[in-house]
């Protein structure tokens, strides 16, 4: 059989790996088997890959305790009631993250009319994983929002009201 595709990812949490894989859903992708009858494979690891054991080895989701900051590596494939398995999929690197801490409100200025203006300093809070990616903005709490590049720490609002 072919190897399972990716679906996407789950919602991250500090110190879990989700992974998450197309279940197959046609005779032909199990080998001529039964979809029913396919179970599914994960190796992982920090260096070397291992078997890693799952709730339910017919799910296409596994989730692994990942120290926060620490990068590991999976792999899954499928194997049918004949014992013939599919190719590895692609050796997928996946890294634990901590949530950031909250940037600091610095200032709202408004100098030009309906316009304000925030900036912010980056978080000092220290903590591992994955680099800040994007800031999100809001003027109405979150009812809409604004992505801001992570290089930035300055966003105008523009079409502001008086008041």
């Amino acid at each position: 059989p072919p190897p399972p595709a990716a679906a996407p990812p789950p919602p991250p949490v500090s110190g879990v790996v989700k992974l998450s894989w197309d279940l197959f859903t046609l005779s032909s992708q199990a080998g001529g088997d039964l979809v029913s009858s396919v179970t599914y494979e994960i190796y992982g690891g920090e260096a070397t890959l291992e078997f890693l054991n799952m709730t339910d080895d017919q799910a296409n989701y596994h989730s692994q305790a990942v120290p926060a900051g620490d990068t590991w590596y999976f792999k899954v494939r499928a194997k049918n009631s004949a014992g013939l398995t599919s190719s590895w999929s692609a050796t997928l690197p996946m890294i634990s993250a901590e949530l950031p801490g909250q940037p600091a409100l610095t200032s709202l200025t408004s100098t030009t009319a309906g316009q304000v203006v925030m900036n912010w300093d980056v978080p000092t809070a220290n903590y591992t994983g994955a680099p800040i990616v994007r800031y999100e903005v809001t003027k109405d709490n979150y009812a809409s929002k604004v992505d801001v590049a992570n290089t930035l720490t300055t966003y105008t609002f523009t079409s502001q009201s008086q008041g």
